[in-house]
């Protein structure tokens, strides 16, 4: 049995109404050089509103370096924030001995705080994109990309101008 059409417009009042997205783009790259210690990008972070929700987080990075550094990525959530799910991670593989453009890329979960190792090859762009869902509480919530060369090098790695992430405020279902 399905619904009828009176029962779902019946229904339909019981929708919360869609959130709008909010976004955070990069206003300047940002360089490591030699470094395997993560920290914090000058520009990808959230700081949200003081109240408990769940919001849906998208990363998309882009990364220039050399083949034998690659780069890698993690999440730091402070305050009131919590994971709610697992990152959806998508880049190409921290492979050196393949070119970017034809290499395998990665499709992986793994934990907020967890270490996801991409693939860079100049003079080509790597672009990475990362999703999860994360949930606040009526605390100062706080989430900060971080990131780091995978292997020391003595080159640039670069973050790009024109990143960004975009956060949308979500509800469950009832």
């Amino acid at each position: 049995m399905g619904r009828s059409r009176t029962g779902f417009a019946a229904n339909r009042g019981a929708l919360n109404p869609p959130q709008i997205a909010k976004y955070i783009i990069k206003s300047a790259s940002q360089v490591k050089n030699n470094s395997t210690s993560f920290s914090d990008d000058t520009h990808l972070f959230i700081v949200f509103p003081n109240r408990a929700s769940v919001y849906d987080i998208e990363l998309v990075a882009f990364v220039t370096g050399p083949d034998a550094a690659n780069f890698k990525s993690t999440w730091v959530g402070s305050g009131g924030l919590t994971a709610s799910s697992y990152r959806n991670c998508l880049g190409a593989t921290a492979n050196a001995s393949f070119s970017i453009y034809d290499t395998q890329m990665q499709n992986r979960a793994e934990a907020l705080s967890g270490i996801v190792d991409y693939g860079t090859n100049p003079p080509y762009v790597t672009c990475i994109r990362e999703k999860f869902l994360v949930s606040t509480t009526s605390a100062m919530s706080k989430l900060q990309w971080q990131w780091a060369q995978n292997t020391a090098t003595a080159s640039d790695t670069t973050v790009l101008i024109s990143s960004y992430i975009i956060a949308q405020e979500i509800r469950l279902f009832s």
